[in-house]
């Protein structure tokens, strides 16, 4: 049988993880719908016949399926509206890493199965479990039938990431590692998620793994970079992102070294100390250095705080930067009345603090707060309720 390539080019969105075979949304006036023996119907801007297969296009690029599956092919039909796009969570990391709750940084993800076997995999837009364990069962019998795992594995990761159930997403992603731990296809996926779920850790040890086998790809040079940047800082994240655009020029991927610049830049005149929950940065000399204990401090009481009211723990250390309010504004670009930013790093403006301030440790609790609902909602906690809880437990007025 025809095999059935879906390849998830370079993008912006989450659409570009829409499995196109069952959704076939491609935008135009006028539709060719190719009607399914069993019953199911693609709407495409365009489809041609060859040989044994059917070819249409898809908003994402070219898809073909056996002839063998289709009854008949209606051609210059009205194109149906699209579905509405699932609600967004809040944004994620200023890296562009990560865009919204359910939208990844495509990254040269190729998967590779028949129209049919994905039938089977998800049913009636759900993923089908007693499938996939039947297919991890036998991965080990051949090579064949673990790269048939691993692709039904990374088709429910992909669905489950595109109707914005991204831990369901990162379980499957994780299982398609198990069967294969060098899968390439599975170790881009599960960094994606791991960036939008903010385990950069988790995001680095896969990327090093990739790297380690294709150290001349373009994609696993910026998700490397990626995971740098939210785990290791922004000069070393420059360094890779540089590599992959001399392999790859993309504008897009400029504009964020030229974004990041400025902050690799201050990076090297700040002072750094780290505690078991945290890395703080700030600027000083030698002799502020008590500013920068003192900080931690109150950071480890609130996390301790906030550790026993939400019954969780982030597990990994995050990463708190204290700002000039010019270096703030210049890295961030946060508008004006912005307090502090939290995009995967803890940003906060402190020009002319020489010590611990009660306001300053009501915003390090507040922006906490943020951490930790963001982890424990996996990005899915509207702005209002977000926002309203991290005031409240950092005692601010509720007016």
């Amino acid at each position: 049988m025809a095999r059935n390539p879906l390849r998830i080019r370079s993008g912006r969105g989450a659409a570009a993880l829409l499995v196109a075979a069952l959704a076939g949304d491609a935008p135009a006036v006028r539709a060719e719908i190719i009607f399914l023996k069993n019953g199911r119907q693609i709407v495409a801007a365009s489809a041609t016949e060859s040989g044994e297969t059917v070819t249409y296009e898809s908003g994402y690029g070219p898809v073909s399926i056996p002839k063998s599956l289709v009854e008949r092919i209606e051609r210059g039909g009205a194109m149906p509206a699209p579905p509405p796009a699932p609600a967004a969570s809040p944004p994620a990391p200023s890296a562009d890493a990560v865009r919204e709750s359910g939208e990844l940084p495509s990254a040269g993800i190729r998967l590779t199965l028949n129209a049919s076997a994905m039938e089977q995999i998800l049913v009636e837009g759900r993923v089908n479990d007693s499938m996939l364990a039947e297919l991890a069962r036998h991965a080990t019998d051949s090579p064949a039938k673990r790269q048939e795992a691993v692709q039904a594995l990374l088709l429910a990761a992909v669905h489950e990431a595109r109707s914005g159930r991204l831990a369901e997403a990162s379980r499957w992603a994780e299982e398609a590692l198990r069967t294969d731990h060098f899968d390439r296809n599975a170790l881009l996926l599960a960094t994606q998620l791991d960036l939008t779920l903010r385990k950069y850790r988790e995001a680095l040890q896969h990327m090093q793994v990739a790297y380690g086998q294709d150290p001349g790809s373009p994609d696993v040079l910026t998700l490397l970079g990626d995971a740098y940047y939210f785990s290791e800082g922004a000069a070393k994240a420059i360094q890779y992102w540089r590599q992959a655009h001399r392999l790859r020029p993309a504008p897009t991927l400029q504009q964020r070294i030229d974004r990041v610049a400025p902050e690799a830049e201050l990076e090297r005149s700040l002072r750094q100390a780290e505690s078991f929950h945290f890395v703080l940065s700030w600027q000083g000399s030698e002799q502020r250095n008590s500013f920068g204990e003192m900080v931690l401090e109150e950071l480890e009481r609130s996390f301790r705080e906030l550790e026993s009211i939400l019954a969780y723990s982030p597990r990994e250390p995050i990463t708190v930067i204290l700002y000039g309010a010019e270096q703030f504004a210049n890295i961030t670009r946060a508008p004006g009345w912005a307090g502090a930013v939290n995009d995967g790093k803890i940003r906060i403006p402190v020009q002319g603090l020489t010590g611990l301030t009660a306001e300053l440790s009501q915003v390090l609790k507040h922006e906490l707060t943020h951490s930790f609902i963001f982890q424990i909602t996996d990005a899915r906690c509207p702005t209002w309720f977000n926002e309203g809880l991290a005031q409240f437990l950092a005692g601010e007025s509720l007016d």
